[in-house]
Order: structure tokens, then C-alpha cells, then sequence
């Protein structure tokens, strides 16, 4: 008979997060940077938010030899690869859908099968509706199913799951919402009609800290840049540079918030800082002074 043993005779499996080329989305989705392996990531989003553009551009950026396949169930394959031809893909980067695998049983089959690093299924909803095919189970009541599914292959496997899930006409989640907090990574994506702007928000993250980040479609060999909020206030809202930068020095100095003196530490800065500011006549002048205010409030403080 199997006892519990102590945590540190468990076998853990190290291996690096796979990086996707972009400094700040890879920052964003964990402390590590890029998506750690063993991972499963519910992406919901608004109409026109990029939804398919972006799983497309993450088989891309995988690392060379990693293959990854999108397995379309929304749309047929000629659909995908029309409303994405802009994204150049190569051999490791495959798509299937309902011709290729009739039911989940069969498509969970090849995942088991093949191991590729990582699966985009599109979608949720899809998936459960095919399953209930097979099961004659409500097409609600198997969300739970396909999940569990995808989280025990992606745990035996460490590979990485992307689990688009669809919303209805109320912005909500089609069915059950709940299910998707079940995953390691719920991320939202919302595209304002209005402003034009992208972003993506989690709220639940074990990779890393929750919050948000701005992206745009671009066309360039990168198809989407991401950007931190504070980088998209001062491109974008008419922030100025001094803003910016006295906002981006003080997230800094929350660093040492740990720190005996932090108070002490903190209040000197700002207070430093606003003075220093009224001297000044250009940026560099800017990033000098609060680089020297730094470097010298550290050694006072925390030598």
C-alpha cells in the first residue's frame, strides 16, 4: 500500500518556460517569463479582440522543433488559415479540425499519441458539443469534461494548453463561467470599438501576478505588439515623457518595499525627485538625475 512521503523526495519536472519573442507578454504571463510547460490557459474575448491571430502567432513563436497544433472546431481549416495567411508558419505548426478528428475520443487519442508542446482547441464550447455527440451528455455539463480532459493530458504530458472559450451577446461567458477558473490562467481579451485599443487582464494566474497589458495588431514580421500600461499611456494618451518616467521610477523603488527603511527611503525620493525635476531641460538630464537620486538613496538607506 501507497503512503504520503515527505515533499522534498516528490519528483519535480525543471524545465524552462517557453519564451515567445515578446519581452513584455512573456514578462506578463510569468515570473519565470514566457509560458511554463504543464500549463492550461482559458482565453476569452470580445469580437475583433484577436483571438485566433494571436494562437497563431503563439505556434509561430514557438521554439524551433516545438510543434503545436490548433484543432478548429468553430470554423473548417480553410477558414483559419484564410482569416490568418498573414502569419507565415512552417512545418511544426499544424491545424486540424472535424474532418480530421470526428470526435473528442479521437483527438485526445492523437494528443496522447503525438505529444505536441502545445494545443490550441477553438473551442470550448465546440468541444463540449462534440463530446455530447459521443456521450449524449448535456453540452454544459461536459465544459467540466473537456477540461479535465485537457488538464490531466497537459499534467501528464507538460505540454500547453490554449482553451478558447466563445462569449454570448451580454459579453459573458457562453454557459457555465465558472468552469474556466478551473485552468491555470484565465486571460481576457477586450477590443474597444470606440478608442481602437487592445488589451489583456487575468485574474487568476499561478504562473505570476495578475494585471493587464496593451496590444495592437501591426504590420510588421512581429503581427502583434504588446505593451505595458505604462508604455501605452505615454505612446498613446498624451502622457508626458516626465510622467511616465517618474511613474516607471516609482513602481521601481517598490522593489525595496521589503526593506527596513523603505519609508524613509520612498518619501526622500519623491520629494527629491519633484525638486530635482524644476532644474531640468531635457530627458536625458531627466533619467540622469533620477538614476544618481537612486543610487544614492539605496546607499544611504539600505547599505
Amino acid at each position: 500500500m501507497k503512503k504520503p512521503i515527505p515533499y522534498d523526495q516528490v519528483q519535480i519536472i525543471e524545465r524552462d518556460a517557453l519564451k515567445f519573442g515578446d519581452p513584455v507578454f512573456d514578462k506578463f504571463i510569468s515570473t519565470k517569463g514566457g509560458i511554463e510547460l504543464g500549463t492550461m490557459i482559458a482565453l476569452a474575448g470580445t469580437s475583433g479582440a484577436g483571438k485566433t491571430t494571436l494562437c497563431k502567432k503563439w505556434q509561430k513563436d514557438l521554439k524551433i522543433g516545438e510543434v503545436s497544433v490548433f484543432f478548429a472546431l468553430e470554423s473548417k481549416k480553410p477558414s483559419v488559415a484564410k482569416q490568418t495567411r498573414r502569419i507565415k508558419t512552417g512545418a511544426t505548426e499544424l491545424i486540424c479540425d472535424v474532418d480530421d478528428y470526428p470526435t473528442w475520443a479521437e483527438f485526445m487519442e492523437y494528443l496522447y499519441a503525438d505529444k505536441p508542446t502545445m494545443v490550441v482547441v477553438d473551442s470550448l464550447q465546440h468541444a463540449a458539443e462534440l463530446l455530447s455527440k459521443e456521450n449524449g451528455v448535456y453540452i454544459y455539463q461536459n465544459y467540466k469534461n473537456i477540461i479535465k480532459d485537457l488538464y490531466t493530458w497537459k499534467d501528464d504530458t507538460q505540454g500547453i494548453v490554449i482553451l478558447i472559450c466563445q462569449l454570448n451577446e451580454k459579453g459573458k461567458m457562453e454557459g457555465p463561467a465558472s468552469t474556466i477558473f478551473n485552468v491555470d490562467c484565465p486571460i481576457f481579451l477586450t477590443a474597444n470599438p470606440v478608442t481602437g485599443e487592445r488589451f489583456m487582464k487575468t485574474e487568476k494566474n499561478r504562473m505570476g501576478k495578475i494585471g493587464k497589458i496593451f496590444y495592437e495588431l501591426v504590420d510588421t514580421e512581429e503581427c502583434i505588439k504588446f505593451y505595458t500600461e505604462d508604455e501605452w499611456a505615454f505612446i498613446n494618451c498624451g502622457v508626458s515623457f516626465y510622467d511616465a518616467m517618474a511613474t516607471a521610477a516609482t513602481n521601481y523603488i517598490e522593489a525595496f518595499s521589503n526593506q527596513k527603511n523603505y519609508r524613509a527611503f520612498r518619501k526622500e525620493f519623491i520629494s527629491l525627485q519633484a525638486k530635482g525635476c524644476k532644474n531640468l531641460s531635457s530627458e536625458l538630464e531627466y533619467l540622469t538625475m533620477v538614476n544618481t537620486l537612486i543610487v544614492d538613496l539605496k546607499e544611504k538607506y539600505f547599505a
